[in-house]
């Protein structure tokens, strides 16, 4: 094995540890700043912004397509074992998500400062039962990164970091509901991948 594959393998090793105990000092850490964190945001608003921002923050089924079919495949196509644990995984964290909406009950950051929002983001859902936290497509992105073991780790990683920034950027999260559902997101993928009864 070459020293290549040694430190590849060592960063392998330690980043599914290392990447949430980070985010979780991060996140409580951004409890205290949330509405600050917030607010300077609503000021770098702009519609350049808005509109490459957009496109990582859709909703509904253009997004769940965006982030089901690339994982899958490449999982069908590297680990096939690993493509039903991933699903799992997928609906564990969305069951996970639901349930704290309706614990949490926390109201979205557009809604308590009254940010203006591209309409064609909202949906019916935010005035219902839809709540601030924790953030599903910032936790839905996330769910794939334990699986990806390749250079396409990174690539999702960037797409998953602005799937996440996007959300707090037009006010549908606060940076704490993203952080909070990347760890938990990352904890159940995680969790699924080392049961060996899957």
């Amino acid at each position: 094995m070459s020293a290549e594959e040694k430190k590849g393998r060592g960063w392998s090793k330690y980043r599914k540890f290392i990447i949430p105990l980070v985010l979780l000092v991060i996140f409580a850490v951004s409890l205290i700043f949330d509405s600050n964190i917030t607010l300077a945001l609503s000021k770098i608003r702009n519609p350049v912004l808005d509109y490459i921002l957009a496109v990582f923050s859709l909703n509904g089924m253009i997004m769940a397509g965006i982030l089901l079919i690339p994982p899958t495949i490449y999982l069908f196509m590297k680990e096939k074992r690993m493509v039903l644990k991933y699903w799992f995984s997928f609906a564990l964290t969305l069951l996970v998500l639901i349930a704290l909406k309706m614990i949490v009950h926390r109201e979205r950051p557009f809604q308590a400062f009254d940010f203006t929002v591209p309409l064609f983001l909202l949906s019916a859902a935010y005035s219902t039962w839809d709540f601030s936290f924790p953030s599903n497509h910032t936790a839905l992105a996330f769910v794939a990164l334990p699986f990806i073991k390749s250079k396409f780790f990174w690539i999702w990683l960037v797409i998953s970091s602005l799937i996440a920034f996007s959300r707090v950027y037009f006010g549908f999260h606060y940076l704490s509901d993203v952080l909070a559902s990347i760890i938990i997101s990352y904890a159940i993928s995680i969790f699924v991948i080392k049961c060996e009864k899957l």
